[in-house]
């Protein structure tokens, strides 16, 4: 039940235009770390709830200003980082879960076609040291 509200406040901050750039990508931190423990309902809720618009984010046309999406005025700098961990989440989630769900691989893949990933090195994979 706690991943479930993890999942939706984590949709809930990266939607919301109200909330800066480097709260998104903590809230995408705090989901990747979740989704080490490899539940799958967790897996499967994260791919119902977030996948798609987390893949639209990935691919946007802003590129590592994709949280520009929501709003314009964000600071580049966390749109950045919070571009480089997603593409880090897919190149790992695509590998990790697609024996649980599908839909992680064929996202990872539409990536890998668009050279977004794998990324070249794991900056925030492992928890960013502050």
């Amino acid at each position: 039940m706690c991943f479930r509200y993890l999942t939706d406040y984590t949709k809930a901050v990266i939607k919301n235009g109200q909330i800066n750039g480097h709260l998104k990508f903590m809230s995408l931190v705090l989901l990747k770390e979740i989704a080490k423990s490899k539940d799958m309902s967790l897996i499967n809720y994260m791919d119902y709830k977030l996948l798609k618009r987390l893949y639209r984010l990935a691919v946007a046309k802003e590129g590592q200003n994709c949280l520009a999406v929501y709003n314009s005025q964000v600071d580049l700098a966390a749109s950045s980082r919070f571009h480089y961990l997603l593409r880090e989440c897919f190149t790992n989630w695509g590998s990790q879960f697609k024996s649980v769900n599908l839909n992680y691989i064929s996202y990872t893949k539409k990536l890998m076609k668009r050279n977004l990933v794998p990324v070249q090195e794991s900056k925030y994979w492992n928890f960013p040291e502050w």
